[in-house]
Order: C-alpha cells, then sequence, then structure tokens
C-alpha cells in the first residue's frame, strides 16, 4: 500500500513540479519584460538612467564574458568577438532598460493596476510561447 501511494505522489509531484517550474519562469521573463517596457518609457521621457561611464563598463564587462563565451564554444576569434559584441550591446540594452524601468515604477505615477496586470499576463503568455519555442526539439 505504501509504494503504491509512494508512487502516485511521486507522478503527481513530477507534474507540479513541471508546471511550478513553467509558471515561475514565465513569470520571471514576464517582469523583466515589463521593467524593459517602463525603463524605455522612462528613457523616453528622462533619458539614460545610469551614467556614460558605467555603460561602457557595463559593456566592457558583457563584451568580455560573451567573447569567452563563445571562444569556448568553438567559435574562431573574429566570430567570437563579433558575437560577444552583439551580446554585450544587447546585455548592456536590456540592463539599461531595467535600471530605468525600476526608476519609473519607484519615482512615477504608475498606469492603472488593470493596466498592469493586463501588460503582465500578456507577457506571460508571450514568454511562455518563447520558452517553449527555444526548448523544441
Amino acid at each position: 500500500m505504501k509504494k503504491r501511494i509512494s508512487k502516485k505522489f511521486q507522478k503527481i509531484t513530477k507534474v507540479y513540479s513541471h508546471f511550478l517550474e513553467a509558471l515561475i519562469v514565465s513569470t520571471a521573463i514576464a517582469f523583466l519584460m515589463l521593467a524593459i517596457a517602463f525603463g524605455l518609457i522612462y528613457m523616453d521621457v528622462e533619458g539614460t538612467p545610469i551614467p556614460d561611464q558605467y555603460l561602457l563598463l557595463i559593456f566592457a564587462l558583457t563584451f568580455i564574458i560573451g567573447s569567452v563565451f563563445f571562444e569556448k564554444h568553438n567559435f574562431n576569434r573574429i566570430t567570437s568577438l563579433i558575437y560577444g559584441g552583439l551580446f554585450s550591446a544587447s546585455a548592456t540594452f536590456v540592463i539599461t532598460a531595467v535600471v530605468g524601468g525600476l526608476r519609473y515604477v519607484i519615482n512615477e505615477d504608475l498606469p492603472e493596476s488593470s493596466v498592469i496586470i493586463s501588460a503582465l499576463a500578456v507577457c506571460m503568455i508571450i514568454s511562455m510561447v518563447i520558452i517553449n519555442l527555444l526548448t523544441y526539439e
């Protein structure tokens, strides 16, 4: 009797853990997307939320990380430098937008809660679609 209950419990927890993992990842990506959206609004109104010297430092650090990553994954040196540059430009933009989004949420008047909840729901759907497309085998 104990073994049968244990097997059923393992099946249930396996299903729920997969569901919970997908829910957590899609919600986290959705909040990131909202932060980027609010950051774009902030940058349109206020300008760059991070001083230029820190932007350059972020770019340099992510460029080194990206170049080494691509070089370790068997890309030639020129290709790894190009991909490292693309990665660092993208990462710098995302970091700047997220910081701007946090500043927007802290300092500005937010839209109505219904708008934010609707935007979060749309972002969750989009992030789940992206996750499924990226993990499709």
